[in-house]
């Protein structure tokens, strides 16, 4: 399948609605609101930490599991455009 863009774009430019497809990718598109609500985007999802994904945004076990498995792969990605 296609690369959703959150993938190409570099964290500062990650913006709601690429969360948001991110998230689908990712089988968790039904917490997009509550990424909303907590004003989620760019270097912040990168800052998520499994307390901040239990307590602030009310995640199950194995949702922060697939979560943070993803985010991992994500800041890999992004390592090179992260270092500038």
């Amino acid at each position: 399948g296609a690369i959703p863009p959150v993938l190409e774009a570099t964290a500062e430019d990650v913006q709601n609605e690429h969360i948001g497809q991110w998230l689908k990718a990712i089988d968790l598109a039904h917490c997009q609101l509550r990424f909303e609500r907590n004003k989620i985007s760019g270097n912040v999802l990168l800052d998520l930490k499994e307390d901040d994904l239990r307590h602030e945004l009310s995640m199950k076990l194995g949702e922060r599991k697939r979560f943070l498995r993803a985010l991992s792969i994500l800041k890999n990605l992004h390592s090179p455009k992260l270092k500038k």
